[in-house]
């Protein structure tokens, strides 16, 4: 996907550990892989694999995807929680077609009946550093998100999400992020499940008001 700024990049992982820390415990460890085939509204094809791990308070996830160009991308992805005491932690990478690595790291609090905060850094292929805190409050339907990002040189940013359950499998996620300078990005993510695919399209708006889109389908292979 492309980014809108070098800043943006540092974004992408700031609400993701709300979904991690609600999955449910396993006594020993469960392994799932999955593996299926994408394609791209921009003519890109290729092959997605997907390893979890899940054991009692943790889960591991990898995912690479593989075009059919014999570029690569991955993501890695890990969370503890600890349902005692209400407390986790999040960590993970996700490295592009070109080497270049994003990296976060991070703990979550449970504050009340479904409500959450979290305190992580993000960190750049550019080296640059965020700090990142997120409040959570889940509904039955869906969460919203408030999160202030703070960058190395001292600005602020801002991000409010909203993540939607339209349906079993399909999910809308919009976002608006405001930069330092108080301009503004929106973002909708919508993923749809029918018939073994599942499809992520992506709207964003810029500043300037142009919008750019994209989607990908992914299929699964069947189990034999």
């Amino acid at each position: 996907m492309k980014m809108i700024s070098s800043k943006s990049l540092l974004l992408p992982f700031v609400v993701t550990f709300a979904i991690a820390v609600s999955q449910p415990a396993f006594a020993a460890d469960h392994v799932r892989k999955r593996s299926g085939n994408f394609h791209t509204s921009r003519g890109g094809s290729g092959a997605v694999e997907q390893t979890t791990t899940r054991s009692k308070g943790h889960r591991e996830r990898s995912t690479e995807w593989a075009n059919d160009n014999g570029k690569t991308r991955t993501r890695e992805s890990a969370t503890t929680w600890d349902k005692a005491s209400g407390t986790g932690t999040y960590a993970g990478s996700k490295t592009g077609p070109n080497g270049k690595t994003t990296t976060r790291e991070g703990t979550v609090t449970k504050t009340g009946e479904g409500t959450l905060e979290s305190h992580g850094s993000v960190s750049g292929p550019n080296g640059r550093t965020a700090i990142v805190d997120t409040q959570t409050q889940r509904g039955e339907n869906g969460r919203t998100s408030q999160s202030t990002i703070t960058h190395q040189n001292g600005t602020q940013s801002t991000r409010s999400t909203e993540v939607t359950k339209t349906g079993p499998g399909d999910v809308v996620r919009n976002s608006t992020l405001t930069g330092p300078n108080g301009k503004t990005t929106e973002r909708t993510v919508e993923r749809t499940t029918e018939n073994g695919s599942t499809t992520r399209s992506v709207e964003v708006t810029k500043p300037n008001g142009e919008t750019e889109s994209h989607s990908v389908t992914v299929t699964k292979t069947p189990t034999p």
